[in-house]
């Protein structure tokens, strides 16, 4: 379980890219988990856009599928992945993700609250929890 602490937008797309790319390369299955449609499409249109030289394949689905990339707003698993990049409020309990990336913003308190609350249940479910601090 790895949070990542930050301050700015811009370092949360560069962490998210960052990662993606290095789990496609690696071919390795990730999963993106968001809380809704709108955040579907961000980060769809990101993963699509950044860096401006390239792009990243991946796929939008809620069902079973073979891309090694996908981002859902359901609770489902659809490429089965082992590692998982919570985006959502709401803490990953599923015991098949071997490894949970999310974010610590130091910028705003009600998120940091949210990563209270997901240290809090990760900690409860035996997890290795690291700290990651991503320059701006």
């Amino acid at each position: 379980m790895t949070f990542f602490q930050l301050s700015s937008t811009r370092a949360k797309q560069r962490r998210i890219v960052s990662l993606a790319h290095q789990y496609f390369y690696n071919k390795k299955p990730l999963l993106f988990k968001l809380p809704d449609q709108r955040a579907l499409d961000y980060l769809d249109l990101l993963l699509w856009r950044m860096p401006l030289d390239s792009f990243l394949p991946h796929a939008i689905t809620n069902t079973s599928c073979d891309d090694l990339i996908a981002l859902t707003s359901s609770e489902n698993n659809p490429n089965r992945a082992s590692s998982v990049f919570n985006l959502t409020q709401t803490p990953v309990t599923d015991p098949s993700f071997q490894v949970i990336y999310t974010f610590d913003d130091l910028a705003l308190n009600r998120r940091q609250s949210i990563a209270q609350r997901h240290y809090q249940v990760y900690r409860s479910m035996g997890y290795n929890i690291i700290s990651s601090r991503v320059q701006g």
